[in-house]
């Protein structure tokens, strides 16, 4: 019997788990190496703070996903691994050997290391605690958010139009429309709009320290929060470093058909890896859906007939919520900000998970 383990519950690796409920690999034991009970997601995280979703709406019971597709849950994280002897080390000391691994374990928050942001700040990662971070904020006082970004902008506006509706003093966001910011989906405009909506805006500040209810910035400014919400941009796991290629940043390199080159055993997806030839898109869940169905097919194809696909970036669509169940909805240099647009999106988000539950 040989052994495929897929590392983490990212959205490739729920396709995959989709796919062998329908269709088993004749032959190959598979588990699902995952500390994780419930996957929750993220792209519903605007819609819950405004109420629009509940905790059991957001969330995937990840065993029972696992259960159905005939796969151990091996509740663990990986902690190093060896492709030349084809194992891996777990945290809990367990040592797993494999005939093809899996990597699709999503990224970490930049900018963690300064000080006193770890033990002040709440953070939408790891994901198993991504419901109990938002009711914290939900209830917050005075918020404080240090970040940009898209998601970054979408979990603001919504925690405003909340807060708006429930006489709460406004969000304060540190770092926003920052110089050199790289918005995918919000257009310049979406500055306007968070003024509008009563955003403070405290541009081109960086935060230098945080801790004891205060955030202290460069240019000497203090301000107080009882929350802390830290959302930046995505930073690699140190995990593939050692033993594996990296691109420049740190993220594991695959091929196109998501597997390693000089290691065919190892693939990863979603915002772990770097796709060669395709550095240029971003480290976003939204990739990931599209690489589930090339993973499944090459690693159906690896234990099978030996027929696989190559993985090819679509020109999608960037949907973020705006607050007050609107939505902004870009696709190339086309901008439409709608209700429609949040009804899509609300769809869309609906659709994926009742899909992926088992």
């Amino acid at each position: 019997m040989r052994r495929l383990y897929l590392v983490g519950a990212g959205h490739a690796h729920l396709y995959v788990l989709n796919r062998l409920r329908r269709e088993r690999l004749p032959g190959v034991e598979v588990s699902l190496l995952t500390p994780e009970t419930v996957k929750f997601s993220r792209e519903m995280a605007a819609g819950y703070i405004e109420g629009l979703y509940t905790k059991a709406q957001m969330g995937l019971d990840i065993g029972e996903l696992a259960k159905q597709a005939g796969a151990n849950h091996i509740k663990a994280a990986v902690m190093s691994i060896d492709p030349l002897q084809k194992a891996v080390l777990t945290e809990k000391g367990g040592y797993l050997e494999y005939d093809v691994i899996s990597f699709d374990i999503g990224a970490l928050t930049e900018a963690t290391d300064l000080p006193g942001v770890l033990t002040a700040a709440e953070m939408l990662r790891p994901n198993e605690k991504l419901p109990d971070a938002l009711d914290r904020l939900i209830a917050a006082e005075q918020l404080v958010i240090a970040g940009d970004g898209d998601a970054c902008a979408e979990i603001a506006f919504a925690l405003q139009a909340r807060r708006m509706k429930e006489g709460k003093t406004p969000v304060r966001w540190i770092g926003g429309f920052n110089k050199g910011t790289a918005f995918r989906a919000f257009p310049p405009d979406a500055e306007q709009w968070a003024q509008d909506a009563g955003i403070l805006l405290h541009k081109n500040s960086r935060v230098r320290r945080a801790g004891g209810g205060k955030l202290e910035t460069d240019n000497g400014a203090v301000h107080l929060y009882d929350r802390l919400l830290w959302i930046y941009p995505p930073r690699p796991h140190k995990l593939f470093r050692a033993a594996l290629p990296v691109d420049s940043d740190g993220y594991l390199l695959v091929e196109k058909t998501l597997q390693v080159k000089s290691f065919p055993s190892v693939f990863g997806a979603g915002d772990c890896i770097t796709v060669n030839r395709h550095s240029h898109i971003a480290h976003e869940g939204r990739y990931a859906v599209d690489e589930g169905p090339v993973l499944w097919k090459n690693l159906r194809g690896y234990f099978t007939d030996g027929e696989g696909r190559t993985f090819a970036p679509a020109n999608a669509a960037y949907c973020f919520s705006t607050g007050n169940k609107q939505a902004v909805l870009r696709r190339k240099r086309k901008v439409i900000r709608a209700g429609w647009v949040h009804r899509l999106k609300s769809y869309v988000d609906r659709t994926y998970v009742k899909k992926s539950s088992p």
